[in-house]
């Protein structure tokens, strides 16, 4: 859940090929490539508040996926990965994998 409250900025966090291939192949990118080396993908979120009144406003989050520094472009009923709507993104992941519930049940299973 996004509520704002983090102080952190910016995280990174380093894998190999192996593990960057299913990723692209989960998100569907339109042209399946091998990942070479110093391949990355960047997820960035932004928000935009939806009144000018910092009292009565708010948040609206975006997502935002970089392949090769440029958005990503999928074959997914999102299309291309730039700022897409949060709950959108979530969405569709959700439709993919189930909900966090549905995974833990499973674990538990």
């Amino acid at each position: 859940k996004i509520s704002g409250q983090s102080q952190i900025k910016y995280f990174h966090n380093i894998a190999h090929d192996g593990s960057l291939a299913p990723l692209l192949g989960f998100l569907q990118i339109s042209q399946m490539v091998w990942p070479g080396m110093g391949a990355e993908v960047v997820f960035e979120l932004y928000s935009k508040s939806s009144s000018q009144d910092r009292h009565d406003s708010s948040q609206s989050y975006f997502i935002r996926v970089l392949w090769g520094g440029q958005p990503m472009e999928t074959s997914t009923p999102l299309g291309t990965l730039d700022l897409v709507p949060i709950d959108d993104f979530f969405s569709y992941i959700e439709s993919m994998t189930g909900s966090g519930n549905d995974l833990l049940a499973a674990c538990n299973s």
